[in-house]
């Protein structure tokens, strides 16, 4: 099996790279700059070099507040992009893994969200990751998208790096206490990508380490974890001003994978202090 990853020097791509050589699986990674994904064909000169079996699509603009400045680049790249690699994939007849987010759901539900509940962004990044998945699923029959949410690992920046520093310095710092949904490690989800390729049990799942906790709660560990002096202070998102709408309850429901027969990840706090342990 060869497994191509676009976006592969971001923080889940890295550690997907990392999963796929510690397993002896034939690889290539290229990054958004040696891999434009939104030339067709640049990818099709790749398809055609590597012949892959799988691609993992994790090239992705994920900047959610500057997504809505430049609505543009972020269509090309989360959705073009998306779309070229999904005729390229059907074309070469490979399996594709396609990054999706919890931010395709508007955060109103009273409950975690299912697969089969209707979408309904309320950013653009929801728009592009929505209507990528939209053209894959008329595509593709050989797809997995994985849904998942609030991302931290040892590679790139992400909330709890920079929670950490702000923990570590003196200065005050708040934290929305009402934005809820599940952490990932990424280091936990690639094991679980690993496990999905390997498959023929294709559709949409929902994937995150198990529980859930607010941006402040989680905050809150890490630095009661970190035995920091610093803790953060609560505020309230309508408070806190973004360019974007960020939707308030993004918990994403794991029977999916019960129906799929692929082990949920681990709870997150012990993902986190594996995770902190690493930086020790």
């Amino acid at each position: 099996m060869t497994v191509l990853v676009t976006g592969a020097y971001g923080q889940l791509g890295q550690d997907i790279l990392k999963t796929l050589k510690d397993n002896n699986i034939n690889c290539v990674g290229f990054s958004r700059y040696a891999l434009d994904v939104t030339d067709y064909k640049a990818l099709e000169r790749c398809f055609e070099k590597y012949r892959p079996d799988v691609v993992i699509h994790c090239a992705a603009y994920t900047n959610i507040d500057k997504a809505e400045l430049d609505k543009d680049l972020c269509m090309r790249v989360n959705v073009t992009g998306a779309q070229n690699i999904a005729n390229l994939c059907k074309k070469h007849d490979c399996k594709l893994a396609f990054i999706s987010a919890d931010y395709v759901f508007d955060g109103k539900s009273d409950k975690p969200y299912e697969i089969i509940d209707p979408p309904k962004p309320i950013n653009y990044y929801g728009v592009t990751k929505y209507e990528a998945e939209l053209f894959i699923r008329k595509a593709l029959e050989k797809y997995f998208i994985i849904r998942t949410s609030c991302l931290f690992g040892y590679f790139g920046d992400n909330f709890v790096k920079n929670i950490i520093k702000k923990s570590q310095s003196q200065v005050p710092y708040y934290v929305v206490d009402d934005q809820i949904s599940s952490p990932t490690y990424t280091a936990d989800l690639a094991g679980f990508i690993l496990e999905m390729i390997k498959s023929d049990k294709y559709g949409t799942y929902h994937a995150t380490n198990e529980g859930q906790c607010s941006r402040y709660e989680l905050a809150k560990y890490i630095a009661e974890y970190t035995n920091s002096q610093n803790y953060p202070k609560p505020i309230h998102s309508k408070y806190y001003t973004t360019l974007a709408k960020h939707p308030l309850y993004t918990v994403l429901s794991k029977s999916s994978l019960d129906l799929g027969g692929f082990k949920r990840l681990p709870e997150y706090r012990d993902a986190l202090r594996r995770f902190l342990k690493t930086l020790d």
